[in-house]
């Protein structure tokens, strides 16, 4: 089944639970499947990230990778880059999203920032239990992450001052917040979160 899907102009890029990345031809509808047999990491893909032509990250529980090819992807061969996320790496990369910061990095212990240069830099959240297992990352507005965890509730960081605000099912300003389990964010009109959970779903408005 497909995790994530990216679109770069006619082609779209799918990271896939047992068929590796896919990717395809919208004009010709044609697909492509590639493996571990086109030097690829793995068969199983959490997140996938396409900053630019020629260009993409792939997450899977082999660690964070950048693929990048030349000409057109249906047939071009790729170039495999691992990028170690911790110290030491960790191989459990869940999820991948692109803001204003850059890309940001949600594994099973951990935010990690990546830059433009493939730099790596954890992100210390305020008030986090280990194991800090993300699922769902947002940077909106700009400057504003927010992160979706697997069972520790959802965070809020002002990336600048590092001040973090933690939301959890029956907290007085949460009310519409069942679960301490955040599967997807995503952003709404006016610097709104909506937050996707196990049990439902739950609405920030930017003065909460």
């Amino acid at each position: 089944y497909i995790r994530d899907i990216a679109v770069g102009g006619r082609h779209l890029y799918l990271a896939t639970n047992g068929g590796g990345l896919a990717i395809f031809d919208r004009v010709s509808a044609r697909f492509r499947a590639a493996g571990v047999a086109d030097g690829l990491p793995a068969e199983h893909y959490n997140a996938v990230d396409l900053p630019r032509p020629g260009t993409l990250y792939l997450a899977s529980r082999s660690g964070l990778h950048r693929v990048d090819w030349q000409g057109d992807p249906m047939t071009a061969a790729f170039v495999v880059k691992p990028i170690a996320i911790g110290d030491p790496p960790r191989r459990d990369i869940w999820e991948l999203r692109r803001g204003p910061s850059g890309l940001w990095v949600g594994s099973g212990d951990g935010v990690f920032r990546v830059d433009a240069d493939d730099r790596v830099q954890a992100l210390e959240v305020a008030g986090a239990e280990r194991p800090f297992n993300i699922d769902t990352l947002l940077e909106v507005p700009a400057g504003t992450l927010w992160v979706g965890t697997w069972n520790h509730g959802l965070y809020r960081i002002e990336l600048a001052s590092g001040k973090t605000r933690r939301f959890l099912p029956g907290d007085a300003d949460a009310p519409g917040l069942r679960t301490r389990r955040i599967l997807k964010l995503a952003a709404g009109p006016g610097g709104s979160v909506y937050v996707g959970t196990d049990r439902g779903l739950a609405w920030f408005d930017p003065g909460c």
